[in-house]
């Protein structure tokens, strides 16, 4: 039940973290330890992909996370006036443009007709879970958060990991290159590695990526 702000706010090393290391030292001291460092903003394929994930893995959460943004001309003082009051209705939500929210829909509902929905929805696992554990080779303390897991059962021997990405292209060849442009495989190992530690598998947990473009 740990919310997502709760979790990000934690010092355990994350996989986006450890991503910004590989680039170089600079680039990580600069994104969270530096003293100006300024806050990112996320972009609207960002917030469509949030959305995405709500509306199928956490439907009835849905309208406490998510909010349609008034169509209004904040050039005007009415206008000013609209937006300021629905921002502050809308702290800390996903907010989104109504054509936005109908692609999320949209999207999310061919998520719910795919047979890995069936596994989704019988209930044996947990979405969005934090799992904490401290890396074997250099004793970080670590953080992961997988879409949803299966702990090892005796349909999964050693579990099981779906992780959700939205893109603009499923199609193996191109998203192929888009886990490398992203680091997708470096994320994906660390939720293995976490999982083990968690669970104490000898194996790690079978790995899927769930694509929707």
């Amino acid at each position: 039940d740990m919310s997502n702000d709760k979790y990000h706010s934690l010092p355990a090393i994350s996989s986006s973290q450890l991503k910004e290391a590989l680039r170089s030292p600079a680039h990580y001291f600069a994104k969270y330890l530096a003293d100006d460092r300024e806050r990112s903003e996320a972009t609207a394929n960002m917030q469509l992909g949030s959305a995405v994930h709500v509306l199928f893995l956490e439907p009835a959460i849905a309208d406490s996370e998510l909010a349609i943004a008034p169509e209004c001309d904040r050039r005007t003082k009415v206008g000013k006036e609209a937006w300021a009051a629905f921002n502050e209705a809308a702290a800390g939500k996903i907010i989104l443009t109504s054509d936005q929210m109908k692609d999320a829909e949209a999207m999310a509902s061919s998520l719910r007709a795919h047979p890995i929905n069936q596994i989704v929805m019988e209930g044996n696992g947990y979405r969005e879970a934090s799992i904490f554990y401290r890396d074997l080779e250099s004793d970080l303390a670590c953080r992961v958060r997988p879409d949803y897991h299966i702990p090892p059962c005796a349909e999964w021997e050693n579990g099981l990991i779906i992780d959700l990405k939205t893109t603009d292209d499923a199609r193996p060849s191109a998203f192929a290159r888009t886990i490398a442009n992203f680091g997708y495989h470096t994320s994906a190992a660390m939720y293995c590695d976490g999982f083990q530690a968690y669970y104490g598998t000898e194996k790690p947990p079978e790995f899927l990526w769930l694509v929707i473009e």
